[in-house]
């Protein structure tokens, strides 16, 4: 792990990020310069890319040597994230005391907002914080601009870890933050500017925000080595601090919201490229960052499996299935653990995935025989055998509940639907009825039952054609049953009048 020096804490280097948009970054630097009072404590680093000649061009033109804050650019290879640039700008930049990263696209608007960092981080012995600035197009309690301490960076050996796209970033150590209580919101306001484009490195962002929550325990590790330095010197505040933490993490939910989801949508739809990149070249470094993602979690399997947490266990296999790799065998270790978690119609659906991606595999087909063997015939069957009960006892209400439960486990019960058609004969529901001894019919066409019910459901709604058809189909299944006949009788006669 890196360790840095620290030439002088008091030190602000802003590490920002720029690529072809030189009039932007001119607009940034010229608010940095307006609104700095100490400008020999401050320097801005700016990555630029090797291929990016545009930026280049403009650091040969000198025109940075006007501002009384030193202005260094840093050429470097284009990176797959945003956390690659700013860990080593951090790295390359001045031994400073607080580091702020960045874009190229914003206005400082709070003049003196140097003194207000300083004063801030000064304000603790240990220096160990998390502030950030008002980005006055959002909400004010939403992170765009956080500043870290040379120190806490120093502990961890990072700014940010690289594992997740940069927004996310941000709410890493937001996270840890509020776990070791030394997050501060400061009154230096920023904005975007104007006509900006919204520049979005994500995607498939439903997936990065269930890899984030199942990433808990990395975060509550980093608080940790934080609140050891912090409370170093007294172990009864340090374990009551602990606490607090495992507090914080439990109520860090672990479902994703509907907000959450939304925003995640809305990463998708934005994301875009500079119009001189290649899409290609995002989309294989968001694949790379999957790749090294999906390793993370099958190592956190391993883990939970010796623990035998199935919760989590599960939790793990719903971000991976989010993943926009296609992975042999993954539906089937979900089945197995549903099954273990004694949800085995959710185990049958996953089973049933597992052999539409690997037809005929061997273990996943003895798994799902299993798996009928569990639900069938002790849960459905016996659910029909009720209702027929309630049936009986002419509790209609109550055998229409049963049969819908039964089809409901299992979609594919014929006698299930052919009950239900009964049912809803006896209730005078012709259009229910019809719907589910049609459903019956589409599963098992020789249902002599489902044949018969559609045939009395057609001729009492006087469709007689229709119930002609489907009662001689009846016949032709059993011919013995003199009500299949005494109902095409009736057909006929019916026919019959309505040609006079």
């Amino acid at each position: 792990m890196m360790m840095k020096p620290i030439s002088d804490p008091n030190h602000i280097s802003l590490l920002l990020y720029t690529r072809a948009k030189v009039d932007r970054l001119i607009k940034t630097l010229d608010s940095i310069e307006e609104t700095t009072d100490v400008k020999t404590q401050m320097d801005v680093w700016v990555y630029v890319d090797e291929d990016d000649t545009i930026t280049r061009d403009f650091i040969l033109s000198d025109y940075c040597n006007r501002y009384g804050s030193n202005v260094i650019f840093y050429i470097g290879t284009h990176t797959k994230s945003l956390a690659e640039n700013y860990n080593t700008l951090w790295k390359e930049s001045t031994n400073a005391g607080l580091y702020m990263p960045a874009g190229d696209d914003f206005i400082i608007i709070t003049k003196g907002w140097d003194r207000i960092v300083r004063r801030a981080f000064n304000e603790y012995q240990d220096r160990i914080g998390f502030m950030y600035a008002i980005d006055n197009s959002f909400n004010a309690n939403t992170i765009k601009y956080p500043i870290l301490s040379a120190e806490w960076i120093n502990l961890i050996g990072y700014i940010f870890n690289g594992a997740i796209p940069f927004q996310l970033e941000i709410n890493w150590l937001d996270e840890i933050s509020q776990m070791i209580q030394r997050k501060k919101r400061l009154d230096i306001f920023i904005r975007p500017q104007d006509n900006k484009k919204e520049m979005v490195y994500m995607k498939n962002g439903l997936f990065w925000q269930h890899f984030f929550v199942n990433s808990i325990e990395e975060r509550v590790e980093t608080a940790d080595i934080l609140l050891k330095t912090i409370y170093s010197k007294s172990a009864s505040t340090y374990k009551a601090q602990k606490e607090i933490i495992e507090k914080f993490a439990q109520e860090f939910s672990r479902n994703i919201s509907s907000s959450e989801i939304d925003q995640s949508k809305d990463w998708e739809k934005n994301f875009f490229v500079d119009s001189g990149s290649h899409i290609s070249e995002y989309v294989f470094n968001h694949l790379q960052m999957e790749v090294s993602a999906i390793d993370c979690l099958v190592r956190k399997l391993g883990y939970f499996q010796e623990k035998e947490d199935i919760p989590r266990i599960l939790d793990i296999f719903e971000t991976m299935i989010l993943s926009s790799m296609q992975i042999k065998d993954l539906q089937y270790l979900r089945s197995v653990y549903l099954l273990k978690a004694n949800k085995p119609f959710e185990a049958k659906k996953a089973a049933e995935i597992e052999l539409s991606i690997q037809p005929n595999d061997i273990k996943t087909v003895q798994l799902l025989e299993e798996i009928q063997n569990k639900i069938m015939p002790e849960s459905v069957v016996e659910i029909i055998k009720r209702g027929m009960n309630y049936f009986q006892q002419e509790n209609l209400q109550m055998a229409r509940h049963e049969f819908i439960r039964a089809i409901t486990l299992d979609s594919a019960y014929v006698s299930g639907y052919v009950m239900l058609g009964q049912v809803e004969i006896v209730s005078g529901r012709s259009r229910e009825a019809e719907t589910a001894l049609l459903k019956a019919l589409s599963l098992d066409s020789h249902n002599y039952q489902a044949l018969f019910g559609l045939g009395k459901v057609l001729y009492d709604t006087h469709r007689y054609m229709e119930a002609r058809s489907y009662l001689q189909a009846a016949a032709r299944e059993d011919p013995r049953d003199k009500e299949v006949w005494v109902g095409l009788a009736m057909i006929e006669k019916k026919l019959q009048e309505n040609r006079k």
